[in-house]
Protein backbone atom coordinates (compact mmCIF):
# COMPACT_ATOMS: atom_id res chain seq x y z
CA UNK A 1 0.00 0.00 0.00
CA UNK A 2 2.84 2.47 1.09
CA UNK A 3 4.34 1.46 -2.91
CA UNK A 4 1.01 2.88 -4.25
CA UNK A 5 -0.21 -0.77 -4.83
CA UNK A 6 -3.88 -0.03 -4.11
CA UNK A 7 -5.44 -2.73 -5.44
CA UNK A 8 -2.86 -5.38 -4.42
CA UNK A 9 -2.71 -4.63 -1.38
CA UNK A 10 -6.38 -4.29 -0.55
CA UNK A 11 -6.39 -8.74 -1.65
CA UNK A 12 -3.98 -9.00 0.53
CA UNK A 13 -5.34 -7.46 3.61
CA UNK A 14 -8.51 -9.17 2.78
CA UNK A 15 -6.83 -12.52 2.32
CA UNK A 16 -5.28 -12.20 5.61
CA UNK A 17 -8.43 -11.08 7.59
CA UNK A 18 -10.02 -14.36 6.62
CA UNK A 19 -7.54 -16.40 6.92
CA UNK A 20 -6.14 -14.64 10.68
CA UNK A 21 -8.85 -11.73 11.93
CA UNK A 22 -7.38 -9.15 13.93
CA UNK A 23 -8.36 -5.27 14.81
CA UNK A 24 -4.98 -4.08 12.41
CA UNK A 25 -5.80 -5.78 9.92
CA UNK A 26 -9.83 -4.84 9.26
CA UNK A 27 -8.07 -0.84 10.20
CA UNK A 28 -5.58 -1.40 7.22
CA UNK A 29 -8.62 -2.86 5.04
CA UNK A 30 -10.73 0.14 5.26
CA UNK A 31 -7.82 2.40 4.99
CA UNK A 32 -7.33 0.42 1.31
CA UNK A 33 -10.90 0.45 -0.05
CA UNK A 34 -11.05 4.01 1.24
CA UNK A 35 -7.81 4.61 -1.03
CA UNK A 36 -9.62 2.51 -3.95
CA UNK A 37 -12.90 4.77 -3.89
CA UNK A 38 -14.77 1.98 -2.18
CA UNK A 39 -16.83 4.71 0.27
CA UNK A 40 -19.53 2.29 1.41
CA UNK A 41 -16.99 -1.06 2.16
CA UNK A 42 -14.92 1.17 3.83
CA UNK A 43 -17.64 2.94 5.88
CA UNK A 44 -18.88 -0.05 7.04
CA UNK A 45 -15.23 -1.59 7.74
CA UNK A 46 -14.17 1.66 9.73
CA UNK A 47 -17.85 1.21 11.73
CA UNK A 48 -17.28 -2.88 12.58
CA UNK A 49 -13.45 -1.67 13.74
CA UNK A 50 -14.47 1.30 16.01
CA UNK A 51 -16.82 -1.34 17.65
CA UNK A 52 -14.17 -3.67 17.95
CA UNK A 53 -12.34 -1.32 19.47
CA UNK A 54 -14.43 0.03 21.74
CA UNK A 55 -15.49 -3.21 23.52
CA UNK A 56 -11.62 -4.01 24.17
CA UNK A 57 -10.70 -0.62 25.15
CA UNK A 58 -8.36 0.38 22.58
CA UNK A 59 -8.96 4.09 22.28
CA UNK A 60 -6.49 5.51 19.80
CA UNK A 61 -8.08 2.57 17.00
CA UNK A 62 -11.53 3.22 18.34
CA UNK A 63 -10.89 7.24 17.78
CA UNK A 64 -9.26 6.82 14.04
CA UNK A 65 -11.57 4.42 12.61
CA UNK A 66 -14.49 6.57 13.46
CA UNK A 67 -13.27 9.78 12.42
CA UNK A 68 -12.98 8.00 9.03
CA UNK A 69 -16.16 6.56 9.03
CA UNK A 70 -18.05 9.77 9.63
CA UNK A 71 -15.88 11.56 6.97
CA UNK A 72 -17.29 8.54 4.46
CA UNK A 73 -20.72 8.47 5.61
CA UNK A 74 -21.80 12.08 4.52
CA UNK A 75 -20.23 11.39 1.03
CA UNK A 76 -21.94 7.78 0.73
CA UNK A 77 -24.11 6.89 -2.23
CA UNK A 78 -27.05 5.26 -1.24
CA UNK A 79 -29.75 2.82 -2.59
CA UNK A 80 -33.51 2.51 -1.62
CA UNK A 81 -35.29 -0.49 -2.83
CA UNK A 82 -39.21 -0.61 -3.26
CA UNK A 83 -41.93 -3.04 -4.56
CA UNK A 84 -44.91 -1.88 -6.10
CA UNK A 85 -46.76 -4.89 -5.23
CA UNK A 86 -44.88 -7.01 -2.92
CA UNK A 87 -45.34 -10.75 -2.98
CA UNK A 88 -44.97 -14.07 -1.17
CA UNK A 89 -42.05 -15.85 -1.25
CA UNK A 90 -40.45 -12.73 -3.95
CA UNK A 91 -36.60 -12.28 -4.24
CA UNK A 92 -34.76 -9.52 -4.75
CA UNK A 93 -31.03 -9.96 -5.81
CA UNK A 94 -28.31 -6.98 -5.41
CA UNK A 95 -24.64 -7.99 -6.99
CA UNK A 96 -26.05 -11.44 -7.01
CA UNK A 97 -26.58 -11.25 -3.10
CA UNK A 98 -29.91 -12.29 -2.00
CA UNK A 99 -31.32 -9.48 0.29
CA UNK A 100 -33.43 -9.57 3.10
CA UNK A 101 -36.79 -8.50 3.25
CA UNK A 102 -36.08 -5.95 6.28
CA UNK A 103 -33.52 -4.13 3.72
CA UNK A 104 -36.30 -3.43 0.93
CA UNK A 105 -36.90 -0.07 1.38
CA UNK A 106 -34.24 1.25 3.42
CA UNK A 107 -30.92 3.56 2.28
CA UNK A 108 -28.44 0.83 1.63
CA UNK A 109 -25.26 2.35 1.25
CA UNK A 110 -23.23 0.74 -2.11
CA UNK A 111 -19.69 1.73 -3.75
CA UNK A 112 -19.37 3.84 -6.65
CA UNK A 113 -19.90 2.35 -10.53
CA UNK A 114 -22.31 -0.42 -11.47
CA UNK A 115 -24.48 -2.04 -9.97
CA UNK A 116 -26.58 -5.07 -10.75
CA UNK A 117 -30.43 -5.72 -9.46
CA UNK A 118 -32.62 -8.37 -10.32
CA UNK A 119 -35.58 -9.78 -8.53
CA UNK A 120 -38.44 -12.55 -9.10
CA UNK A 121 -41.72 -13.76 -7.35
CA UNK A 122 -44.11 -16.86 -8.31
CA UNK A 123 -46.44 -16.24 -11.47
CA UNK A 124 -44.36 -13.06 -12.38
CA UNK A 125 -42.37 -11.74 -14.92
CA UNK A 126 -38.86 -11.87 -14.09
CA UNK A 127 -37.56 -8.02 -13.24
CA UNK A 128 -33.96 -6.95 -14.03
CA UNK A 129 -32.25 -3.68 -13.86
CA UNK A 130 -28.69 -5.17 -15.66
CA UNK A 131 -26.45 -1.85 -15.41
CA UNK A 132 -27.14 0.62 -12.39
CA UNK A 133 -24.86 2.93 -11.97
CA UNK A 134 -23.86 5.12 -9.41
CA UNK A 135 -21.56 8.29 -9.41
CA UNK A 136 -18.67 9.44 -7.19
CA UNK A 137 -21.29 11.84 -5.54
CA UNK A 138 -22.97 11.63 -2.55
CA UNK A 139 -27.02 11.07 -3.82
CA UNK A 140 -29.53 9.14 -3.15
CA UNK A 141 -31.33 6.80 -5.77
CA UNK A 142 -34.63 4.87 -6.11
CA UNK A 143 -35.42 2.16 -7.52
CA UNK A 144 -38.84 0.80 -7.76
CA UNK A 145 -39.74 -2.35 -9.09
CA UNK A 146 -42.86 -3.06 -11.10
CA UNK A 147 -43.77 -7.45 -11.36
CA UNK A 148 -45.76 -7.97 -14.45
CA UNK A 149 -47.65 -10.91 -15.42
CA UNK A 150 -49.38 -10.13 -18.56
CA UNK A 151 -47.13 -7.72 -20.50
CA UNK A 152 -44.91 -9.42 -23.15
CA UNK A 153 -41.68 -7.41 -22.71
CA UNK A 154 -40.14 -7.60 -19.36
CA UNK A 155 -40.50 -5.34 -16.44
CA UNK A 156 -38.78 -2.09 -16.26
CA UNK A 157 -37.91 -0.05 -12.61
CA UNK A 158 -38.05 3.48 -12.17
CA UNK A 159 -34.98 5.39 -11.16
CA UNK A 160 -35.51 8.49 -9.12
CA UNK A 161 -32.78 10.56 -7.04
CA UNK A 162 -32.44 13.12 -4.81
CA UNK A 163 -29.82 14.93 -2.76
CA UNK A 164 -26.09 16.45 -4.55
CA UNK A 165 -27.18 15.56 -8.32
CA UNK A 166 -29.87 13.94 -10.27
CA UNK A 167 -29.79 10.63 -12.20
CA UNK A 168 -31.84 10.74 -15.57
CA UNK A 169 -32.96 7.35 -17.08
CA UNK A 170 -31.59 7.45 -20.72
CA UNK A 171 -34.41 6.80 -23.12
CA UNK A 172 -35.41 3.33 -24.11
CA UNK A 173 -33.00 2.21 -21.23
CA UNK A 174 -33.99 -0.20 -18.28
CA UNK A 175 -34.45 2.85 -15.88
CA UNK A 176 -37.56 3.71 -18.15
CA UNK A 177 -40.31 5.14 -16.31
CA UNK A 178 -42.86 2.46 -15.42
CA UNK A 179 -46.61 2.71 -15.93
CA UNK A 180 -47.81 5.23 -13.52
CA UNK A 181 -50.39 3.98 -10.58
CA UNK A 182 -54.13 3.93 -11.63
CA UNK A 183 -55.15 7.69 -10.72
CA UNK A 184 -58.36 6.08 -8.79
CA UNK A 185 -56.23 4.24 -6.46
CA UNK A 186 -53.97 6.87 -5.80
CA UNK A 187 -56.22 9.63 -4.71
CA UNK A 188 -58.27 7.34 -2.94
CA UNK A 189 -55.14 6.53 -0.87
CA UNK A 190 -54.26 10.10 -0.48
CA UNK A 191 -57.82 10.70 0.98
CA UNK A 192 -57.47 8.63 3.40
CA UNK A 193 -54.29 9.82 4.50
CA UNK A 194 -55.18 13.25 4.99
CA UNK A 195 -58.36 12.86 6.31
CA UNK A 196 -56.98 10.86 9.17
CA UNK A 197 -54.79 13.81 9.41
CA UNK A 198 -57.60 15.77 9.58
CA UNK A 199 -59.00 13.86 11.84
CA UNK A 200 -56.03 13.89 14.66
CA UNK A 201 -55.40 18.12 14.30
CA UNK A 202 -59.19 18.27 15.17
CA UNK A 203 -58.32 15.96 18.22
CA UNK A 204 -55.70 18.06 18.99
CA UNK A 205 -57.19 21.33 18.57
CA UNK A 206 -60.21 20.14 21.05
CA UNK A 207 -57.71 19.23 23.11
CA UNK A 208 -55.92 22.07 23.41
CA UNK A 209 -59.05 24.17 23.83
CA UNK A 210 -60.03 23.07 26.46
CA UNK A 211 -56.57 23.04 28.07
CA UNK A 212 -56.82 27.09 27.48
CA UNK A 213 -60.40 26.92 29.21
CA UNK A 214 -58.87 25.30 31.95
CA UNK A 215 -55.96 27.85 32.20
CA UNK A 216 -58.03 30.87 31.70
CA UNK A 217 -60.25 29.74 34.59
CA UNK A 218 -57.23 29.36 36.86
CA UNK A 219 -55.64 32.47 35.38
CA UNK A 220 -59.04 34.32 36.97
CA UNK A 221 -58.97 32.84 40.03
CA UNK A 222 -55.03 33.50 41.17
CA UNK A 223 -55.72 37.37 40.22
CA UNK A 224 -58.36 37.20 42.20
CA UNK A 225 -56.52 35.76 44.97
CA UNK A 226 -53.85 38.38 44.76
CA UNK A 227 -51.44 36.09 42.33
CA UNK A 228 -51.35 38.78 39.78
CA UNK A 229 -47.41 37.60 38.52
CA UNK A 230 -48.90 33.95 38.17
CA UNK A 231 -52.06 34.49 37.13
CA UNK A 232 -51.19 36.79 34.07
CA UNK A 233 -48.42 34.17 32.81
CA UNK A 234 -51.36 31.62 32.77
CA UNK A 235 -53.47 33.96 31.30
CA UNK A 236 -51.12 34.53 28.37
CA UNK A 237 -50.47 30.35 27.80
CA UNK A 238 -54.39 30.16 27.44
CA UNK A 239 -54.74 32.91 24.80
CA UNK A 240 -51.42 30.83 22.83
CA UNK A 241 -53.26 27.48 23.76
CA UNK A 242 -56.23 28.74 22.48
CA UNK A 243 -54.88 30.51 19.30
CA UNK A 244 -53.04 27.31 18.10
CA UNK A 245 -56.34 25.33 19.23
CA UNK A 246 -58.15 27.11 16.48
CA UNK A 247 -55.44 27.07 13.96
CA UNK A 248 -55.13 23.38 14.16
CA UNK A 249 -58.66 22.18 14.81
CA UNK A 250 -59.56 24.26 11.51
CA UNK A 251 -56.55 22.46 9.49
CA UNK A 252 -57.88 19.46 10.68
CA UNK A 253 -61.49 20.10 9.68
CA UNK A 254 -60.04 21.85 6.32
CA UNK A 255 -58.07 18.19 5.65
CA UNK A 256 -61.44 16.22 6.50
CA UNK A 257 -63.25 17.93 3.84
CA UNK A 258 -60.19 17.33 1.42
CA UNK A 259 -59.93 14.29 2.48
CA UNK A 260 -63.65 13.28 1.68
CA UNK A 261 -62.98 14.93 -1.48
CA UNK A 262 -60.59 13.19 -2.87
CA UNK A 263 -62.00 9.55 -2.18
CA UNK A 264 -65.30 10.82 -3.66
CA UNK A 265 -63.75 11.88 -6.51
CA UNK A 266 -61.63 8.49 -6.87
CA UNK A 267 -64.50 7.19 -7.36
CA UNK A 268 -65.71 9.31 -9.91
CA UNK A 269 -62.07 9.81 -12.02
CA UNK A 270 -64.43 12.15 -14.99
CA UNK A 271 -64.73 14.28 -11.88
CA UNK A 272 -61.00 15.40 -12.25
CA UNK A 273 -59.16 15.56 -15.08
CA UNK A 274 -55.90 15.52 -13.34
CA UNK A 275 -54.40 13.33 -10.13
CA UNK A 276 -54.82 15.78 -6.91
CA UNK A 277 -51.41 16.43 -4.81
CA UNK A 278 -51.63 17.29 -0.89
CA UNK A 279 -49.07 18.45 0.98
CA UNK A 280 -49.82 19.05 4.46
CA UNK A 281 -46.79 21.48 5.96
CA UNK A 282 -46.60 22.05 9.50
CA UNK A 283 -46.09 25.80 10.69
CA UNK A 284 -44.72 26.91 13.71
CA UNK A 285 -44.68 30.24 15.69
CA UNK A 286 -44.27 31.80 19.11
CA UNK A 287 -48.23 31.75 19.46
CA UNK A 288 -49.41 29.56 16.86
CA UNK A 289 -49.00 25.93 15.50
CA UNK A 290 -50.74 24.45 12.72
CA UNK A 291 -50.38 23.30 9.29
CA UNK A 292 -50.35 24.83 5.70
CA UNK A 293 -52.26 22.93 3.49
CA UNK A 294 -51.01 23.07 -0.03
CA UNK A 295 -52.29 20.84 -3.13
CA UNK A 296 -53.20 20.77 -6.83
CA UNK A 297 -56.73 19.29 -7.86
Amino acid sequence: MEQGKTDEACAKFADSQRLDRALGTLINLAVCHERQGKSATAWSEFTESAAEASKTGQRDRERFARSHAQALESRLQKLIIEIATPTADMQVRLDGQTLPASALGTAIPLDPGDHELDADAPGKKPWRQAKLNLGPSAVLTRVQINFDDDAPAPATGTLASTGARKVDAPAGSALAEAPPEEHGSGKRTAGFIVGGVGLAGVGVGVTMLVLASGLYSRSTDEIHNGQKATGDNDYNAAVNDQTAGYIIGGAGVAALGVGGFLVLTSLHPDASASPASVRLVPELGPSHAGFALLGIF
